[in-house]
């Protein structure tokens, strides 16, 4: 798997290859609420899938998230994901009805629309007690 560099650190983007405006749009996964309070979100990762061209983004607990563009996997350099960021960045984007479901059956599949930017599909997962997520970003036809 390549390593490549799109947010540097926890808390600033930098990403090698997107235009600088999309350097300006997402800071890291976590998004401040109050001070002192970071709630998780998806969108910045939605936003580079697109920016980069990525067909699919993989998340899991203990490792930072992983893109695949042209079918070549790279990892998102940041800090591993902890068990509970997973789980909020799929609270993110799912709704109480899917909620209740995933919780009932253990796994989830739904479409999500990232402003005109996007629509992806989202697949939660349970494995091994922890949430897991695939996003495959659609083709606009």
């Amino acid at each position: 798997m390549k390593r490549r560099t799109f947010l540097k650190g926890a808390s600033a983007a930098v990403a090698l290859t997107a235009s600088s405006a999309f350097c300006a749009v997402a800071a890291d996964l976590c998004c401040r609420v109050k001070p002192g309070q970071r709630a998780m979100t998806l969108s910045p990762l939605m936003q580079l899938m697109v920016a980069e061209g990525a067909e699919a983004a993989h998340v899991d607990p203990g490792e930072a998230p992983v893109l695949r563009i042209k079918r070549i996997l790279h990892r998102v350099d940041g800090p591993p994901l902890k068990p509970a960021d997973t789980e909020a960045l799929f609270e993110s984007v799912a709704s109480d009805d899917l909620l209740h479901e995933f919780r009932r059956a253990g796994i989830v599949r739904f479409a999500h629309r990232l402003a005109d930017a996007a629509i992806f599909r989202v697949t939660a997962f349970r494995q091994d007690g922890h949430v897991h997520l695939q996003i495959g970003k659609c083709d606009k036809d």
